[in-house]
């Protein structure tokens, strides 16, 4: 049988040859036909009954000739000045990576990529493909191509991809557009999905928060997730300050297309965030500006120490001369002190106001911008950030801002004339901004019904009765009430 598989696969070389747009002889199939045939000589390999090292031998052989030849076209399209040649060379470039993505559809559960041997022929391919991406001409096509094929290599490579990614992000983050960033935020998720926090065995749900339910035991970090979360938070920023960059660029006031873009835009931003707040990977986050702020003690205390050092040094030495460097020494060492105290500290309110900005963005989505869809989604992040960091253990002065501005949110954005009740969409949005409220009811308890009734709901000139009749509605278990009286509660409050 082995053998049969082998010359199939050499009977049909000619049918897997990559035809260059410049060869001046008519190609013996369409593209689309060989990713059928690429796929085909996958799966031969595959499910053959040969042993590992022959099935690595045999992809090898049928991937090869797809880098070499990719290799030599992307030098030619970094040369080529006529921009039909270019985008002719680009089409090529992406069949390639396309044939090779297609070849490892024959890899499943049962006969993965790791145990058929070809983990080093793939990451070869990505080594091969990646440069594309700094490509300074036809990126839509080549970008395009490359992200497919990633995509297709986490679910294969799993852990084994990861390396590749921070690199690939980098290029891919570079003078983008803004579709640019809607098709890149889906990798970045898919890889926070993939490699989530997974939960403990006997994880109870809170039957409160409706089907959303809160896990009373912590989760347990798998080996990719400890892999992919300092990855995540090298990557968060950039991607952050990259749609900050795209969605704060000015666009003529009729022009509806610019606006669908960035309205998308914002639905994909946000999703970012929920996936990453929703796959207990929430110090990505928080860990912005923590990070630096162990850094800086770190340093802090090593400076201290060849401080303190160089004082007991200067004690045991009586001799004048010695004792004047050693004054010399100990004023640089408290000079150099000083300035990564505030180097330290400089970068430690950069990474606080970065994430404060990510914060206060999901505020604006979730009462600004009248689009349900966004909005539903911000209020399930608020909801899940108040649920990480809202309790007594929770991130340092986030109490605060529950309620400066989460509270809030969940009553001016009902409040808002765009805020359509008749609406289905805008109807579960509602109901994620009830969750939201019993999320923090739950985390903060009386203290929540205190400040309703004695601070906030009168400010919106609520009256205490209508007020007490809230809150004593906050307080039972039952979410389905909460849900239904919010409801009527908004629709009254616009008569």
């Amino acid at each position: 049988m082995n053998a049969f598989i082998e010359d199939i696969l050499t009977r049909i070389q000619d049918l897997l040859e990559l035809a260059p747009p410049e060869n001046g002889f008519p190609a013996l199939l369409t593209s689309d036909d060989q990713l059928f045939m690429f796929e085909t000589a996958g799966v031969l390999i595959v499910n053959g009954e040969s042993p590992v090292e022959r099935k690595q031998a045999l992809m090898r052989s049928l991937l090869l000739p797809l880098m070499d030849a990719f290799r030599l076209l992307l030098a030619k399209l970094l040369q080529e000045t006529e921009e039909e040649r270019q985008a002719a060379l680009a089409d090529c470039l992406s069949h390639a990576v396309g044939f090779a993505s297609r070849t490892s559809k024959a890899f499943s559960n049962k006969q993965t990529v790791k145990q058929c041997g070809c983990t080093e022929v793939y990451r070869d391919c990505m080594q091969s493909f990646l440069p594309a991406l700094s490509c300074p001409v036809q990126r839509g096509v080549l970008r395009s191509s490359v992200r497919s094929f990633l995509h297709r290599m986490i679910i294969c490579l799993e852990e084994e991809v990861l390396p590749f990614i921070p690199a690939a992000s980098e290029h891919m983050l570079k003078d983008c557009e803004a579709k640019d960033l809607q098709e890149f935020i889906p990798l970045i998720s898919q890889i926070t999905a993939k490699f989530k926090v997974r939960s403990g065995a006997f994880a109870r749900l809170n039957e409160a928060t409706s089907g959303r339910g809160v896990t009373n035991e912590l989760p347990v970090p798998s080996p990719w997730q400890r892999q992919v979360s300092p990855f995540l938070q090298q990557v968060f920023m950039p991607l952050v300050l990259a749609i900050f960059e795209v969605l704060a660029r000015p666009a003529e006031e009729n022009d509806q297309a610019a606006a669908l873009e960035k309205q998308m835009l914002r639905r994909s931003y946000f999703t970012f965030i929920q996936t990453v707040t929703g796959s207990g990977m929430n110090e990505v986050m928080a860990n912005q500006g923590e990070s630096v702020c162990r850094a800086s003690s770190d340093v802090v205390n090593a400076a201290r120490k060849l401080n303190a050092g160089r004082k007991l040094n200067a004690a045991r030495k009586m001799n004048a001369a010695r004792k004047l460097n050693a004054g010399r020494k100990l004023n640089a060492a408290r000079k150099l002190n000083a300035a990564l105290k505030l180097n330290a500290a400089r970068k430690l309110r950069e990474r606080a106001e970065n994430i404060e900005r990510v914060v206060f963005t999901i505020i604006q989505g979730a009462v600004d911008f009248p689009d349900p869809i966004a909005q539903k989604t911000c209020f399930i992040i608020l909801s899940k950030l108040v649920e990480l960091w809202g309790g007594k253990d929770g991130m340092v002065g986030f109490p605060d801002f529950i309620y400066k501005h989460i509270v809030p949110a969940c009553f001016l954005a009902p409040l808002k004339p765009t805020f359509d009740l008749s609406d289905a969409q805008t109807v579960l949005t509602l109901s994620e901004c009830a969750l939201t409220l019993k999320m923090i009811h739950l985390k903060r308890g009386p203290e929540l019904i205190q400040f309703l009734q004695q601070e906030y709901l009168p400010s919106l000139q609520v009256s205490p009765e209508i007020s007490q009749e809230l809150c004593q509605v906050i307080q039972q278990p039952d979410v389905k009430v909460l849900k239904n009286y919010i409801k009527a509660f908004f629709q009254r409050a616009k008569l």
